[in-house]
């Protein structure tokens, strides 16, 4: 599910072909294990404890963070330890940025990462078992929803991006008691749809794309007006069907859309998930998309590799890292879903 071609509203990550120095996992643990001593920013991955307290039963990985509120700790470096628990790997030349080129939130190189490690060490590997999913919502609700068979019936009849977005807005209610906590905490506030930004914004962005692209934004905002009504009235449907067994309201609900919309993995047909920290990455039609491996043990994983327009590339502070949404939709889907036009 993970891997599979991307639908009309969610960022693609198909099969990659996975370079010969990482086939075996034991080959990747190796490179891993060269990787974190020879990358240079150790201040950026330090073993810090997370500042809340947090039990994290999943269906597919298990563990109890210990937390320490007096360590004073980020968000991304609590998502960083978090990806490590699991077996993950986010390198230590690598962070989240507030002022990329593009002016947006991104990932950026904070060192030197030369051409030889970066041919042979991904930037990022992350576990599928820390995806939020449709198949995780399914496995997770049943529970909230109390096995009731009217309620789980209903449930999956929702589409697969509904279910993830129900899921979403669940775990955030729960704080930082969600397993899942790390990762929601790096989400934005506010989405980037169209659909959920006010007038001015909208004034801007249309000026920009007609100044930009040339675009005739003529039928945008009533494509805007209409998206934001049926987003909120499926958003109360859902509410008073499901929102007292998940303790979520109608504007959860839309915010989990937004951000399901703007970030999710795969296909509404097979289902669709959000990929920690790979999805702080901005879009460039020429950057690689991620792509997954099986380790020996059957667990799966999705990584990042310092790859711009089909080669290896060197990276030095300030340059951002990106990968590719492989999207092809019109202006305005890609619009709505993710506030842009590439």
């Amino acid at each position: 599910m993970i891997a599979s071609v991307c639908s009309a509203t969610c960022r693609s990550a198909p099969k990659g072909v996975i370079p010969e120095a990482v086939k075996r996992m034991y080959i990747l643990r190796r490179q891993l294990a060269r990787c974190s001593t020879a990358s240079k920013g150790t201040q950026h991955h330090k073993a810090a404890r997370c500042s809340y307290t947090k039990i994290v039963p999943s269906a597919s990985f298990t563990a109890v963070v210990e937390c320490d509120a007096s360590v004073p700790v980020s968000a991304e470096q609590c998502l960083r330890n978090w990806i490590a628990e699991a077996g993950g790997f986010v390198h230590e030349g690598i962070a989240v940025s507030y002022d990329t080129k593009c002016g947006d939130r991104g990932v950026v190189a904070v060192d030197e990462i030369p051409l030889e490690e970066a041919e042979r060490c991904p930037l990022v590997i992350i576990p599928t078992s820390l995806y939020l999913s449709t198949d995780s919502a399914t496995e997770i609700l049943n529970g909230a929803l109390g096995n009731d068979g009217r309620l789980l019936k209903d449930f999956g009849r929702l589409r697969k991006d509904e279910q993830l977005a129900m899921l979403l807005a669940h775990e955030r209610s729960k704080g930082g008691y969600s397993f899942y906590a790390p990762y929601i905490d790096m989400l934005p506030s506010k989405p980037p749809c169209a659909w959920l930004m006010d007038e001015e914004e909208l004034d801007a962005k249309f000026q920009h794309l007609r100044e930009s692209r040339k675009l005739d934004c003529g039928t945008f905002r009533d494509l805007v007006t209409s998206t934001r009504s049926a987003m909120a009235k499926q958003s109360d449907t859902l509410a008073v069907r499901f929102g007292r067994e998940l303790s979520i309201t109608s504007a959860d609900i839309v915010w989990a859309m937004g951000q399901v919309l703007s970030r999710c993995f795969g296909n509404i047909q097979e289902g669709v998930g959000m990929a920690p920290y790979i999805d702080l990455m901005n879009h460039d039609a020429l950057a690689t998309k991620p792509s997954g491996y099986m380790d020996d043990d059957g667990k799966e994983f999705v990584f990042v590799p310092s790859v711009f327009n089909g080669v290896p590339r060197a990276l030095t502070p300030g340059d951002e890292i990106f990968i590719s949404y492989a999207t092809l939709k019109a202006p305005s889907e890609m619009l709505m879903s993710f506030g842009f036009v590439p």
